[in-house]
């Protein structure tokens, strides 16, 4: 070789190695710039309401979840489900999907997962869940920590429309057939290639004998692991996260999850084996230009490199599946915490709330209002109450509103332990709902049915004394399904069973009967409103007492109805009220 063909090869391999080292920096400059531009927005948008909430604002239904959204956010609830969650009824009646929506500010699969989580599985005791008041205050009050978190979360990400956890569900009841023929397929291929050394003809024979068995076996078995390639990519993803996380420069006495990264730090070390030569599987197929992907894929299905070591991961995941889930557990809740405290900074007021544990069913609230009702329009309301109160008032003067709102403020205590309200006070609830009900179409039963049905399941919980937190529910328009004289009998009775029972009941009616057949046991309070100039004007004040206005016929003239028919109607009313009987 001569000097000229020398120093041309040198030049050329200087020349590559030059432009590798270019882009390199080059790729390590563009990450820097993008990561201090999502720190930035991070330090800008902190306070501001969530960007997905906002934009579906508009929406008729005024979510964006689809129900492969809900499959996948809703994997760690449906793994980690107890018998005192809120149930399926109560999660639509309160809008929680929107509300779910509203305090979403995570950054990663585990955390979107581990916040649905807690909004369906609120605290009923001190000890029965860790209420992250002081962890959600301190992401509150220290900005770099709080960015420093959400960056490597950031990097982290979402895994795609599937629920990580129905994967790893499957791989724990994975059967595997072992790595037995795969050894073969390996010593099959290795020794055709030596009798290729020393009896020419046969080694070929039995060379492309090797390349179609080897090639025509592992299409096959590839077939059944790629179902599972796009979870452990992802497992991978959270044990480099964790890795990053533990080596916060922030991490110090005044970091609140101090202990979570000290079990996450020995957690993580449980998976070496996963993670070593991991790259094997996860490397993208060579199907595309890359020359080098190419032959390492050539490589693989030969030597059924692959499907070894998926065996391997596969046996690690379901021999450690607590301590996966405990892995992804963790980095849900630092993720769900930092956005608990993203909430509390786009929360126009709220306070820590005053829990305790115990029947007595007393509430005391200030200023409660609606978490969901934007632009600062939510009338915030006040009750001091033993528990059970009846509501009245007309229609769309804030007696639904107001249910949600305490049901919601009730809910938020405790679960990331933010009252939207001035102050509150209260046990720990079991909280139901029954308010938005429907017809079933499908299983054929009437609106009546499917509210007794309701109710009758509250009555059932207060049943279970595996806990000793009392039944908080909330109703809307009692028994609306049937005509007045049996609506008012046995609504009366089902309300008197829920207070014998302890049941702590907010219910909303238009049977004003009811205030005084129950008014031993619960307290009255009602929403108003005015008629001014023909114009209806709803207040959305709380007051104490039963409703006393007669404004329900005046509103059909205030939106046009002939007098003629106001007139009849308020005579008829009155000789109603004087008599007794309908005439």
């Amino acid at each position: 070789m001569n000097n000229g063909t020398y120093y041309s090869g040198l030049t050329f391999i200087l020349l590559i190695a030059a432009f590798l080292v270019i882009m390199f920096i080059s790729g390590m400059r563009d990450k820097k710039k993008k990561t201090e531009l999502f720190r930035s927005k991070l330090k800008s948008n902190f306070g501001r309401l969530p960007e997905t909430f906002e934009k579906t604002a508009d929406l008729p239904s005024g979510n964006s979840l689809s129900s492969d959204d809900i499959r996948r956010i809703s994997g760690y609830y449906r793994f980690h489900k107890n018998a005192h969650c809120i149930d399926d009824i109560s999660w639509n009646d309160l809008d929680l999907e929107r509300l779910y929506e509203r305090i979403n500010y995570t950054q990663s699969s585990p955390g979107e997962q581990y916040l649905y989580w807690q909004l369906r599985n609120p605290a009923l005791s001190f000890s029965s869940a860790k209420l992250p008041d002081r962890a959600i205050s301190s992401m509150a009050t220290n900005e770099e920590l709080r960015c420093n978190y959400q960056c490597e979360l950031h990097e982290l990400g979402k895994a795609g429309k599937y629920s990580v956890y129905d994967s790893l569900s499957e791989a724990r009841n994975y059967k595997s057939k072992g790595n037995i023929a795969n050894y073969l397929a390996i010593a099959f291929f290795i020794f055709s290639i030596v009798v290729l050394f020393v009896q020419t003809q046969i080694g070929v024979l039995l060379l492309i004998t090797a390349i179609a068995v080897n090639t025509i076996t592992y299409y096959r078995e590839k077939a059944g692991i790629d179902p599972y390639l796009s979870t452990f990519r992802y497992l991978l993803r959270i044990l480099r996260c964790a890795d990053r996380i533990s080596a916060l420069s922030g991490r110090s006495d005044n970091d609140p999850f101090t202990s979570e990264i000290d079990e996450l730090e020995s957690l993580v070390k449980c998976f070496s084996g996963f993670r070593r030569g991991s790259s094997i599987l996860m490397t993208t197929s060579g199907t595309g230009s890359n020359p080098i992907n190419m032959i390492f894929d050539y490589i693989r299905i030969m030597l059924h490199l692959d499907l070894i070591k998926f065996n391997s991961m596969m046996k690690e995941v379901a021999d450690n599946y607590d301590k996966v889930d405990r892995i992804i557990g963790i980095t849900g809740y630092i993720d769900a915490v930092i956005s608990s405290a993203c909430f509390r900074a786009s929360m126009p007021e709220f306070c820590i709330p005053e829990l305790r544990e115990g029947n007595d069913t007393a509430i005391t609230a200030s200023d409660i209002y609606h978490v969901l009702i934007k632009n600062g329009k939510a009338v915030p309301n006040s009750i001091s109450t033993n528990g059970r109160v009846l509501l009245t008032g007309s229609n769309a003067s804030g007696k639904s509103t107001f249910l949600k709102s305490a049901a919601i403020c009730a809910l938020l205590s405790q679960t990331i332990s933010t009252a939207p309200a001035s102050k509150y006070i209260a046990p720990f609830f079991r909280i139901y709902s029954s308010m938005a009900l429907r017809d079933d179409l499908v299983g054929g039963e009437s609106y009546f049915i499917v509210e007794i049905r309701s109710l009758k399941r509250i009555l059932d919980a207060s049943d279970d004394h595996s806990t000793n937190a009392p039944i908080l529910c909330f109703i809307d328009e009692v028994l609306r399904g049937t005509n007045t004289v049996e609506r008012i009998s046995a609504s009366s009775e089902i309300l008197m069973d829920f207070a014998g029972r302890g049941i702590a009941c907010f219910a909303a009616t238009h049977d004003i009967e009811l205030c005084s057949l129950l008014e031993t046991e619960y307290d009255n309070y009602h929403f108003t409103e005015s008629i001014v100039d023909s114009d209806i004007q709803f207040s959305y004040k709380l007051l104490a007492g039963r409703a006393d206005s007669r404004n329900a016929i005046k509103l059909l003239g205030a939106i046009g109805y002939d007098k003629s028919i106001i007139a009849n109607a308020e005579e008829r009313a009155g000789r109603f009220l004087s008599t007794g009987e309908w005439s």
